[in-house]
Order: C-alpha cells, then sequence, then structure tokens
C-alpha cells in the first residue's frame, strides 16, 4: 500500500520525519490494512495547514474511493463536509430528530468550477449555517462511501 499511494520511500522514517500531510496518509494506510469495513476519521486535517490541507483531503478521499469504504469524519468545517459527502443530514436539539436533508452531488471528483455548481454550493451554505445558527446542534453528513459528522464547537 506504500507504493499504491507513493509513501514507500519513507518506509523507514519516524513520524517526527514526516510532514503532518504523510503522516495523516500513513494513519489512513496503516487503518486500512485492517481490511475495517468503516473507518472512524476525528478531525484529521485540524492540525495541517490550509494547502496540505486541501491536498490530503483530496488524496484521503481519492484512496477512501479507490479501497471502496465507508468512513464517519468529524469535522467542524461546513465546506470540507459539502465537498466530500453526498448528503447532509441536519438534526434538531434533543429529542433528536432530522430536521432537514441535503442532498450534495459536488464531491471532490465533480470538481467546483462552473457558475451553477459555485452557486449551488454557496445556497447549501448559507443554509446549514442558518439550521446550525437556529439549532446550535450536530450535523451528520452521509455519503455512500464516506459519512460525515459535522458538530458543535
Amino acid at each position: 500500500m506504500l507504493k499504491k499511494y507513493d509513501l514507500y520511500e519513507f518506509k523507514d522514517y519516524y513520524p517526527s520525519e514526516l510532514s503532518g500531510g504523510m503522516r495523516q496518509r500513513v494513519a489512513l494506510i496503516r487503518t486500512l490494512i485492517l481490511n475495517p469495513d468503516l473507518l472512524l476519521l476525528d478531525e484529521p486535517f485540524s492540525s495541517l495547514d490550509y494547502q496540505t490541507k486541501i491536498k490530503v483531503q483530496e488524496d484521503m478521499y481519492k484512496i477512501i474511493k479507490e479501497e471502496k469504504k465507508t468512513a464517519i469524519l468529524v469535522t467542524h468545517d461546513i465546506s470540507e463536509a459539502i465537498s466530500m459527502a453526498d448528503r447532509i443530514i441536519v438534526l434538531t436539539k434533543r429529542p433528536t430528530s432530522i430536521k432537514n436533508v441535503y442532498s450534495i452531488d459536488l464531491g471532490i471528483e465533480n470538481g467546483i468550477g462552473t457558475e451553477e455548481q459555485e452557486k449551488e454550493v454557496t445556497k447549501i451554505e448559507e443554509s446549514m449555517i442558518n439550521d446550525y445558527i437556529e439549532q446550535r446542534r450536530t450535523f451528520v453528513i452521509n455519503n455512500t462511501n464516506l459519512k460525515l459528522k459535522y458538530r458543535q464547537n
């Protein structure tokens, strides 16, 4: 797997000798070796600088898709969730019920760049922010192979 994901030349390095992005990819690959049905990722991009974060998000998304895995990802970043999800489910306060469901067709593999896509992203973000402000509760984002969770700070 290290060869497949361009990390083989670093196989003898200690974690402290790797970049933050490399450490994240190694952690994901180490988990994938066990062939789990479900990946649990708790804010895997939070410690990365912006440019590295974007690259590692794309890498992780591709790896998860290629390996045909389902993942639950905790994030505080609505834009990140929108770019990686098929569906976003907004929950109400306790007792929890579904407040809103957003269908998303703007995953990383589709790219974001057309004027129509950018308008759709803006519309979804604004609606999610309003839901979040109103409810101050958890967002659960679902994806066929990737599941994300947005939670309150």
